[in-house]
């Protein structure tokens, strides 16, 4: 067997090619709004800085972190309901103006967020209801 034959067969990466993935996409997003100046380049910046730097710098840290955020589940709603209204505004942004776009993506964010929320909160009950 070859040196990288443990990642073919799992399908992971390497774990120095996953982090530099993480540390150089979210610089390079930040370098792109610096130049850009618009919003839409500053959000997506901020946006995959708050979802890759964590992992890319700390990624046994980034679990610990994931696992606290699990047991807050109103922080951890918050927190995804903020980043899809941000990922839905800039992907409705490139066809649409900026206040319709955000129209549209406040109330459909939300609507999953607490579509999600709900699915989750049923799981935990029939998860609770089967325990003895």
């Amino acid at each position: 067997m070859g040196q990288f034959s443990r990642y073919v067969e799992s399908g992971d990466p390497p774990p120095v090619l996953r982090r530099g993935f993480l540390i150089i996409v979210p610089c390079a997003a930040v370098l792109n709004a610096i130049f850009a100046r618009q919003l839409d380049e500053i959000l997506i910046a901020v946006m995959i800085t708050v979802q890759f730097l964590p992992a890319g710098i700390a990624p046994n840290r980034q679990r610990t972190a994931v696992e606290a955020l699990n047991r807050r589940p109103f922080l951890r709603t918050a927190l995804w309901c903020i980043l899809g209204i941000g990922w839905l505004f800039v992907v409705l942004s490139q066809s649409l103006s900026r206040l319709t776009s955000l129209y549209i993506a406040i109330p459909a964010t939300l609507a999953l967020t607490a579509a999600a929320a709900a699915l989750g909160h049923k799981r935990r009950r029939s998860t609770q209801a089967a325990q003895p």
